[in-house]
């Protein structure tokens, strides 16, 4: 900076002028010309030193750095050099080491940010006062004291120390990048956002080069929400330096917070810590990261390491607590809560981060007091205003969750987070409660009349089958809303758009989902997600939202699986792959495996179903609510396994592997395979497949494709062979172009329809995401007088997309033909919301329904409708005078 060269040239004039000699002889002239080379060289090797430093190679600009004629600024960046090593005290010590350091305000300055960071918070205090005492203007020093005082909860005096780079900034004609990069920093506690970003971006381009730019920018991106600008500055850094340690916590930060980022948040830490393992922010992070994904012991081991090298060290005092939290060792707690506040007595963040972490693992009344602990040391904490508020609308309490949220977003209006659910909330006037004995559920008045008839059904089905078996009681209705914009969904669940990844969250008693038209059409079939959804509160409310992520999302995707075999996730070959290449994620890192990479996530849902699998198959479903109980009472998975299945997490990894290879291996099958070594050229792949089958008939991909590429070249009959041996060879593949699909078309194209209705009927049985194969089996079995498949493709179809109202009225019709009143009643209706075209036939339709069940006022009602419409539907006046008859004998 300007101010270190300047005071570098004060220690070289200081040096060579302390006495002025009276006259000059040769041997001044050499001792001085020898005195100017060295300071020639000396720059030379700051330059150089600065240069590698930026580059993150940090060794060699110590090296480069550490002279016998050291400057000012040497100093600086050389100590800077040896933080980034993590050689905290190293850095300290090579700061003092010229006569009267602490005359120079970077030295004093730089010492003050080591101890900060030693969390030697008094001693950064004063060297930061001290500096500021010298010259009021030197804007380091007041950054950091003004960060302190916000950090310490003296907002009135952080405020005034910070505003005054506000001030210089608009009196600064031409602001140079100290200046720049400092008023950003500034603006970020000032709630400054624009300005902060604006400044970022002018400090970018002043500092070119410089990552520790990107690095800050990155986090205030990350703390606002903006995941993708984060993403992006967080890179730009790591490439001016690989080793920029600040920018790869903030992605894996962003990792944990983003999944859609698709971050290997697991893989990250672990390369953190190998890396850096004398880094006292990497350390930090982790234990805080471990805690939260449910590893107290590697979270305690390393939060005491931090506590080693920085004894004061808030974050990992925090650590420690949040894990006594969910110890409920109440003893412990309070001792570290009793430490932490006397380091710091305005340290409202210990209270809010322990109600962050009890927020995020569902434990939501939990977390009310400890936010409210946090607001009576600081009342502006927006964090805690907005975890309350959070709270609250995931225990269905909108009243008071809209009170917190109001006042959250008044003290900080760019938190897109509670700003992103107070809008939605204020767009539900637009939607309507329907509700049951058990369930309150909110839709969009759109979808209500549409989608609220079968979420009414669904719900109580769900209900009767899950609640006996589990033996559970609720307090209060459970709450479903159904969002017909994902946006809006992920914003009630997240505060922000995006997450693409979920379909339904379950908070407890609050379950959001999408409903069928928020997502692509036949991407997800929404009746499996509010089973699975029902099946988080069951086991939530059993354990007190206790039960880890690995048994949760396990038990969900069972029981989905167990209601209807079309609602698996259908994942075998995954899960054949990992048993091939010992991929299968171990018990205790399996909770890790939800964060991060969406294909990790993804498996690890459809492993832990497995587990649950597993576990009632071999130890009983009894067994299964004792792990649950075991979970309420506060045992963490190794405890719970040895107490309720007598097995350790070894073991259990053993079993559960066996169990499965017994499960789906399939020794006489080939699922080797490399696509890309394929001919382009159609004739050409005909002959390699064919060549490959010769020589390895059991491969089920290359009979899947050859039988695929002889139906392209219209070999029909061809194509049914290959693909009815790739059916055998493994009949549970049923994505889109499964051997089903090509058999259907396959034999329809020989005029054999059977087959083709067949193949298509087993396709919907074990995939109901099948949408083009519901209308297809539609199709089919109308023309060929096929009703039992008939009632599957439309039951599917309508599971998948409820609104199409010709799909309503041919459901109708066959449930009214079997005299299934109820359901024929629930298609017609919703007929009719569909504005279907033939309105009197729908309100007819109905009359019959509801004349069947006995209904008589609301049949005439209908019948008169339909007369309204067309006044000589005989159809209807039959209808009509049924009801006037009965009323007769009535």
């Amino acid at each position: 900076t300007p101010r270190s060269s300047s005071a570098a040239s004060d220690v070289y004039k200081r040096q060579l002028f302390r006495r002025p000699p009276k006259k000059f002889v040769f041997s001044n002239i050499i001792v001085l010309t020898a005195f100017l080379f060295s300071v020639s060289l000396s720059a030379q090797n700051l330059t150089r030193g600065k240069n590698l430093f930026l580059k993150g190679e940090y060794e060699k600009a110590a090296d480069a750095l550490s002279g016998d004629r050291p400057s000012v600024e040497s100093l600086v960046y050389l100590s800077l050099a040896l933080e980034q090593q993590g050689k905290y005290k190293a850095a300290k010590e090579i700061v003092t080491q010229i006569r009267n350091w602490d005359g120079y305000l970077p030295l004093l300055n730089r010492i003050g940010e080591l101890a900060y960071a030693l969390s030697d918070y008094a001693e950064a205090r004063e060297h930061f006062e001290r500096a500021l005492a010298k010259d009021s203007t030197y804007l380091e020093a007041r950054l950091n004291l003004g960060e302190i005082e916000y950090a310490w909860g003296n907002r009135e005096k952080g405020r005034e120390l910070l505003q005054y780079f506000v001030e210089l900034y608009r009196k600064t004609p031409y602001p140079d990048s100290r200046l720049s990069l400092t008023t950003a920093r500034a603006c970020i506690y000032l709630n400054r956002v624009e300005d902060a970003n604006d400044l970022f971006n002018d400090a970018s381009k002043q500092l070119k080069g410089d990552w520790r730019v990107f690095a800050y920018w990155g986090d205030l991106f990350l703390e606002k929400y903006s995941f993708s600008d984060a993403a992006t500055t967080f890179n730009d850094a790591l490439k001016l330096n690989p080793n920029a340690v600040g920018a790869k916590i903030g992605l894996a930060r962003l990792g944990a917070q983003s999944p859609a980022q698709n971050i290997n948040v697991p893989e990250l830490v672990e390369s953190l810590l190998k890396d850096y393992e004398n880094r006292i922010d990497v350390l930090a992070f982790a234990a805080n990261w471990y805690v939260e994904t449910g590893d107290r012991a590697k979270s305690k081991e390393l939060a005491e390491k931090t506590l080693k090298k920085a004894p004061k060290h808030l974050d990992a005092i925090t650590t420690l607590a949040k894990i006594a939290l969910l110890n409920k060792n109440n003893k412990k707690f309070a001792e570290l809560e009793k430490e932490a506040l006397a380091i710091n007595p305005g340290y409202a963040k210990f209270y809010s981060d322990a109600g962050d972490l009890l927020s995020r693992r569902y434990l939501f009344e939990e977390s009310l007091d400890l936010y409210n602990k946090a607001l009576a040391i600081d009342p502006a904490h927006t964090g805690a205003l907005a975890g309350i508020g959070t709270a609250y609308s995931r225990l269905a309490r909108l009243d008071e969750a809209k009170n917190a949220l109001e006042k959250a977003f008044e003290l900080d209006p760019y938190n897109v987070w509670t700003g992103n659910l107070l809008s939605l909330f204020d767009g539900y006037k637009d939607y309507t409660t329907l509700k049951t004995d058990h369930f309150e559920i909110r839709l969009h008045k759109d979808d209500a009349p549409i989608v609220g008839p079968y979420a009414l059904a669904l719900a109580e089905q769900a209900y009767e089958d899950m609640v006996p078996r589990y033996k559970v009681q609720f307090e209060q209705p459970i709450t479903i809303e159904i969002f017909p914009s994902h946006d809006d969904f992920a914003v009630r669940c997240f505060g922000l758009p995006g997450s693409e990844a979920f379909l339904g969250i379950c908070f407890g008693p609050l379950i959001t989902m999408n409903s069928p038209k928020a997502r692509p059409l036949g991407s997800f079939n929404w009746q499996e997600t509010l089973w699975h959804e029902f099946a988080h509160v069951v086991h939530l409310t059993l354990s007190k939202n206790r039960v880890p992520r690995w048994l949760a999302e396990g038990v969900a995707v069972y029981e989905a699986t167990r209601a209807n075999r079309a609602w698996d996730m259908n994942m075998q070959l995954p899960l054949l792959s990992a048993l091939n290449d010992d991929g299968l994620i171990p018990l205790k890192e399996l909770n890790s495996g939800f964060v991060g990479d969406a294909r990790r996530v993804t498996f690890s849902y459809y492993q832990s179903s497995q587990m649950v699998g597993f576990i009632v198959e071999k130890y009983g479903f009894d067994k299964l609510l004792g792990l649950l109980e075991a979970f309420k009472n506060d045992k963490e998975t190794p405890e719970a396994l040895k107490s309720v299945l007598s097995i350790d997490e070894e073991a259990f990894d053993v079993e559960f592997e066996a169990f499965v290879r017994q499960k789906f291996e399939r020794d006489e099958v080939d699922f080797t395979w490399e696509k890309e070594k394929l001919p382009a050229d159609r004739d050409a792949l005909v002959e390699k497949l064919k060549d490959m089958i010769i020589e390895n008939p059991k491969s089920f991909f290359a009979n899947l494709y050859y039988g695929n590429a002889l139906l392209a070249r219209g070999d029909f009959e061809g194509a049914t062979i290959a693909l009815e041996q790739a059916k055998s060879l493994f009949p549970d593949y049923v994505s889109e172009n499964s051997p089903y699909t090509g058999l259907a078309e396959a034999y329809l194209a020989l005029k054999d329809t059977t087959k083709a209705v067949e193949n298509l009927e087993l396709l919907l049985e074990k995939n109901g995401k099948a949408f083009r194969a519901s209308q297809k089996l539609h199709e089919l079995a109308i023309s060929a007088d096929f009703p039992e498949a008939n009632l599957l493709a439309l039951e599917t179809a309508v599971q998948i997309s409820p609104y199409n109202p010709r799909f309503h009225r041919k459901l109708g019709d066959i449930y009214l033909a079997e005299k299934n009143t109820a359901k024929a009643k629930i298609e017609f209706e919703v007929e009719l919301a569909l504005n279907t075209v033939d309105k009197a036939g729908a309100h007819c339709r109905l009359a019959e329904a509801l004349l069947q069940n006995n209904e008589m006022f609301e049949a005439k009602k209908h019948a008169l409708k339909a007369l309204e419409i067309a006044p000589t539907y005989e159809r209807a006046q039959k209808v009509l005078l049924q009801t006037v008859d009965v009323e007769k004998s009535n």
